[in-house]
This record gives structure tokens, C-alpha cells and sequence, in this order.
């Protein structure tokens, strides 16, 4: 399951980078605060954040935020994780979309992580298949297509 929404408004803290670097060249943030337009204020937590849109989130800028969320399998139920796909402020036009895509491939070796405790937890209760169903679920997890459509229009 995957949710895509722009958020519109004022950086108001961009959090302490948790993890740089990497074939994907993002930024995962502790947080990231804007003010959105309508006077309401949206956190995102655990956010990552292509590089290139990171190098220039500074607070007080302006502009349309365009994210992603999606569902991490874990082995019981699931994580939400952020990503900023792309920024269009009056200045530019910053699109993270190859980076993100870049961010989940790579984050599919955990998979192989579940199915090796699972061969080896099989045993135990059925846990070791629980293991193998959610790197399963990992193996399947994909950026929406219309999201890298829509995001390759803008």
C-alpha cells in the first residue's frame, strides 16, 4: 500500500540525518516539519530524502513537496516509511524519483536477511516461516508506477 500527497508550505526544521550516502544518495532524517498553507503543521518522521533536495531544505524555504509513503514489511505487520520525491519551490525544481527507486531496490537485501533466519528459525514455532513471508512481501514492495510517471511529468 502506498500513499502519495504534496504538501504544500514552509520548512520549519529539517532534523539530524541519521544516514548519508550510498548508491541511492539519500538522506534518511529524523524528521522533517513544514508548515503547510492552511495554517497546519505536518512531521514526518524517519524521512528519507534524496541528497540533492537535502543539500538545499533549509528553514524558511518555500515550496511544494511532493511525497510517498510506503509500507516495509516487517516480521509483524508493517512500517510506514516517507520519502520526499521531489521539491518545486520558486527557484528551482529538484526531482528525487531515480534516488528513490535506487532507496527501496537496495533495501530489498534485507529479504535475504528474513530468509536466512528463517531456514535457521524454522524450527521454532513456525517463526522461520513468518521470516519467509515477509521477506516476501520486501521482495514485492516497488514504487507505484504512477507515482514515477507522475513524478517524471512534473
Amino acid at each position: 500500500m502506498s500513499q502519495w500527497k504534496t504538501v504544500i508550505g514552509e520548512v520549519r526544521h529539517v532534523g539530524r540525518v541519521q544516514m548519508r550516502g550510498g548508491q541511492e544518495d539519500c538522506c534518511l532524517l529524523d524528521s522533517l516539519v513544514i508548515l503547510e498553507s492552511n495554517g497546519q503543521t505536518v512531521r514526518m518522521v524517519n524521512v528519507v530524502v534524496p541528497s540533492a533536495i537535502y543539500d538545499v531544505l533549509k528553514p524558511g524555504d518555500i515550496g511544494d513537496f511532493d511525497t510517498l509513503v510506503l509500507n516495509y514489511p516487517k516480521p509483524f505487520g508493517s512500517a510506514a516509511r516517507t520519502f520526499v520525491v521531489r521539491l518545486k519551490s520558486a527557484a528551482e525544481c529538484i526531482d528525487g524519483i531515480q534516488n528513490v527507486k535506487a532507496w527501496v531496490r537496495g533495501s530489498k537485501g534485507a529479504a535475504f536477511h528474513f530468509l536466512w533466519y528463517g531456514i535457521v528459525l524454522m524450527p521454532a514455532f513456525g517463526f522461520g516461516l513468518l521470516l519467509w513471508i515477509c521477506a516476501g512481501r520486501l521482495l514485492a514492495l516497488n514504487v507505484p508506477r504512477e507515482v514515477a510517471m507522475s513524478s517524471s511529468q512534473g
